[in-house]
Order: C-alpha cells, then structure tokens, then sequence
C-alpha cells in the first residue's frame, strides 16, 4: 500500500510539472510573439528612413531604416497610379462619385456627376496629389475601395514590395496602411517602367478641360524644377508620417530613385543623397557583348565572349574588385557554348551566362 502512494505521488509530482513546463512554454511562446503591425508602425512614425536604388538593377546605394514599417502618406499615389492604369483604359470617361467628390485632405475640387476622363484623373492624382481623384480612380478600377486596394497589394507585390500593406488609394492615415523605404523604391521602380507612368509624373503642367472649361493642373514636386535630371515622382504629407518624398533622376544613363520618408527639409535630404550617389556610383559594362577575355580550358588559355551586354552600378573601386570565374567543358555537339561565367563582388554573385569560343 505504501509502495503504490509512494507511486501515485510521484505521478501526481511528474503530471504537475508537466503542467508547469507547459505554461511556461506557452508563456514564452506569448512574450516572443510579434507585435502587432500597426503598434510596429506607430512606434517606427517618429523616426526617418531612407534608401537610393539604382532602378534597373535593383541596387541599394544607401540606407537608413530602409526596412522599417512606416505611414508614407501620398507617397501611396505612385501604387495607385500605376495600379489604374494597368487596369483601366486612359482614355475612358467617367463620372464622378459622390464618394469621391466628398473625400477629406488635398483635392483637385471634383463635383459628384461630372465627366471626367481618366487620363487627367490621373495628373490630377500625381501632379496636384488629389484625394478626390484617388479615390474616384480606386471606385472607376474596382467598384469599391476596398477591391482596390486589394489590387494595390497585388501590384505591390509583383514589384518586390513585401513588407508593405495598403488600405485606401490616397495616403490619408490608417493604422494598417504602411510600406518601407526599400518597397517604395522597388514599386517606384516598377511603376516607372511604364511609359504613361514616366510621362505624367515628369510633367510640370497639365492642361484639361471639363464641361468645355480649360484648367490647368501644375505638379508640386520642386525637383522637377530644382534638380539635375529629376524625372518625377512624388510628394507627400500626414502629421503621422511627417514630410515623404520620392524622387527619380537619370544621370550619364543611370537612373536612381530616392526615398524619404519623415524627414523635415525632404527637398534637401533626397537631392544630397542623389548627389553623394551620382558622385561615388556608375552605371558600368561587367562585361560587353562581343569583348573577349581569356579562360583556362584543358590547360589551355583559350578566348571566350558572352552573347549578351551586363551592365550594374559600381564604384571604380568596386570595378577593380570585380572576379569572373570560368566553368569550361568544351563544345559538345552543335553546341557553340564552352561553359559558364560567374562575375562576383565581395563574394556576391552579380552575373551569370554562357560563355563561347571568340573568333
């Protein structure tokens, strides 16, 4: 009898400490969580974060707080411009929901039942950052906001925006509605792939008419006006997500985009960084078409080619850094290709193809 209680206390010590590690466990589970995204994006409101991308490539010059949630204001017209066009015909006319007509915060003064057509909602949208016309692009594309902005998250993803979530079509603030530095670039960059995009956020004025009156829409950005090269995109303003501003410029065949978002003299601070960029960064051939370098094929040097021209933002020191290692087996067959070449910086693979016989 003494054996068996001596047995079940043991059991009832093994069964409570089963419980206890359990609770603990769970405990810990619970403090490691996450915090929510929308207390991650109103404890990043306060601070600034920036980031300069070489378009093409995908290259990040500079940095700071790139990858940091943070409210970006009517920086999010750049993801609703290039969303509508790539759903709605430009040229199509419609009419103007009370919904937009009555939307709160910067506006071109649109009237609910007015003709509009879509291409000047649009430089409506970009060159005077109208509410009223994000909106009515959002209801015209989709139905509903809402619908919308799904699509918004679609487009935003497709063009590498992953740490990005977008709730309305104009910027004004919800807890919800975030980007980075870094996403923004890389929707900038996607967005400025499309020729209509291109045009209409490097246009300083926009002539239009509507009910047979002729305005005029002139663009806010100043760097159109004030910086070597600006070709667009962006500006933006919330007493949540302070000053933002997204800028493209083109130098010498190379195009930057940067991002700053809260930051107090943004003119400033993005023509300062795509200045320090412009100076340390070109846009270089890796390796042209039709060049010949030589590589060791069967203890032989042997000179090869690559069909195709590679080109990446470097610094002259970085150029001299540049490794291309070689991986030849011959001809085989019909086949004209030797093998492979991997060009690398500092370990990090830049270009990869085929290589082939020079003659």
């Amino acid at each position: 009898m003494a054996q068996s209680t001596h047995i079940g206390y043991r059991r009832i010590q093994k069964g409570i400490g089963c419980v206890v590690c359990l609770i603990l466990f769970v405990c810990a589970l619970v403090s490691a969580a996450p915090v929510a995204k929308a207390d991650v994006v109103q404890a990043a409101a306060g601070t600034s974060a920036a980031v300069v991308m070489e378009a093409t490539t995908g290259r990040v010059l500079y940095q700071n707080n790139a990858y940091v949630p943070k409210p970006m204001a009517s920086t999010t017209k750049i993801l609703t411009a290039i969303t509508a066009i790539e759903h709605l015909a430009f040229d199509k006319t419609v009419s103007i929901s009370p919904q937009a007509a009555g939307i709160e915060g910067s506006s071109i003064y649109l009237k609910a039942g007015e003709q509009w057509r879509v291409e000047d909602l649009l430089y409506g949208l970009m060159l005077r950052s109208g509410n009223d016309a994000a909106c009515q692009l959002a209801l015209s594309t989709a139905g509903s906001i809402q619908a919308f902005a799904a699509l918004m998250n679609d487009t935003a993803y497709r063009a590498g925006a992953y740490r990005s979530h977008f709730c309305n079509p104009h910027g004004l603030h919800e807890d919800n509605h975030y980007t980075t530095a870094y996403d923004l670039a890389c929707i900038t960059a996607y967005s400025m792939r499309n020729p209509l995009f291109c045009q209409i956020v490097a246009t300083r004025t926009h002539r239009y008419s509507v009910g047979g009156e002729q305005r005029v829409f002139v663009n806010k950005n100043k760097m159109l006006q004030g910086y070597e090269g600006a070709i667009g995109v962006k500006t933006g303003y919330t007493k949540v997500a302070g000053r933002c501003l997204v800028t493209a410029a083109e130098r010498d065949g190379m195009r930057l985009i940067a991002v700053v978002l809260n930051e107090y003299d943004m003119w400033y601070r993005s023509a300062e960084l795509l200045d320090n960029a412009f100076a340390e960064y070109t846009l270089r051939d890796v390796w042209t078409a039709g060049d010949v370098k030589t590589a060791t094929l069967r203890g032989k040097p042997t000179p090869v080619t690559v069909r195709r021209t590679y080109r990446y933002p470097l610094s002259a020191a970085e150029m001299d850094r540049l490794q291309y290692d070689f991986s030849l087996s011959g001809r085989r067959s019909n086949d004209p290709c030797l093998g492979e070449v991997v060009v690398r910086l500092d370990n990090r693979v830049l270009f990869r193809d085929k290589v082939y016989l020079s003659l």
